[in-house]
């Protein structure tokens, strides 16, 4: 028979000094959220799976709350990175 320990009423259980010292980790910035919001509809749109799209749905209302306008600036510049140079080809029309 396994020896199991009691707890009198006015004593604390110990606790290991792991689970005391468990820190969680610091709160997704609203940029790191909106890029992990992008993979998850790119992986939803490559898969077909609907659960990606309903997670993002859900944390939107919470970003929502994070948002201006310097986080959605920094977003756009993330997801749409600007293109650094226009070949002729590019800009002219073939007709």
């Amino acid at each position: 028979m396994a020896a199991e320990k009691t707890v009198a009423k006015d004593e604390k259980p110990q606790v290991d000094e792991k689970e005391a010292v468990a820190v969680k980790p610091p709160p997704l910035t609203p940029v790191a959220e909106i890029k992990g919001n992008i993979q998850l509809i790119e992986r939803a749109v490559s898969t077909l799976e609907p659960r990606f799209t309903l997670r993002v749905l859900r944390s939107i209302t919470t970003l929502r709350k994070k948002l201006d306008a310097s986080v959605l600036r920094e977003a756009i510049d993330f997801s749409y990175p600007k293109r650094t140079s226009l070949s002729p080809s590019s800009t002219q029309r073939e007709g």
